[in-house]
């Protein structure tokens, strides 16, 4: 029995969208993660403190997609490799995470805070570069600014770089090393808020 020729063109068309549809790739999602309690030193600030966090990225950063960068200086932004949600948010999760942990006696409030609050203090951190780049190391470089009630508010430029080779397609690896680049940023900075 002979199909017509559009009926065999139709089925033709319909199974090659399926096998399309079928290979397509699967997203994989990501997220920051503080680093763990008992891996950190705690110091106490003189006076139990509130601080208000206040973080920025860059607009190229602020996508679902990770972001890389080659050696023409070009941005790549993977398709399939997302953040499972805001980067901009889980940044300052992460850092508010690490600062409560490394500073016992202070409660880290990030921006908006709720009504009630009035910040002893605030840190704003706007964060300049935190991707892959093309020498395959993490970079994390960000300005900040310390302002405390009874001391001379404090900037500071920071730029830290991970300590590991990331490959081009090593989005897991990638997140390790931002984790650990946050966690020694969050160091950094509470040495400076002593």
């Amino acid at each position: 029995m002979r199909f017509p020729r559009h009926i065999l063109q139709s089925g033709l068309l319909a199974l090659a969208l399926l096998s399309a549809c079928s290979s397509t790739p699967t997203t994989h999602y990501y997220v920051l993660d503080a680093i763990k309690a008992d891996e950190q030193p705690r110091a106490t600030l003189a006076a139990t403190a509130a601080i208000m966090l206040d973080v920025e990225i860059p607009h190229y950063l602020d996508r679902p997609g990770m972001v890389s960068r080659d050696q023409s200086n070009q941005l790549h932004l993977a398709e399939y490799h997302q953040w499972g949600g805001h980067l901009r948010d889980n940044i300052a999760r992460v850092l508010a995470d690490n600062l409560s942990t490394r500073l016992a006696s202070a409660e880290i409030y990030i921006v908006p805070m709720p009504d009630d609050v009035k910040p002893d203090a605030s840190l704003s951190v706007n964060i300049r570069t935190f991707e892959r780049m093309p020498d395959g190391h993490v970079h994390l470089s960000a300005q900040w600014r310390f302002t405390a009630r009874g001391r001379k508010t404090q900037s500071h430029f920071e730029e830290l770089i991970g300590d590991h080779v990331v490959g081009e397609q090593g989005y897991a690896a990638m997140v390790t090393e931002m984790d650990a680049l946050l966690a020694r940023f969050s160091s950094q900075v509470a040495q400076t808020m002593l």
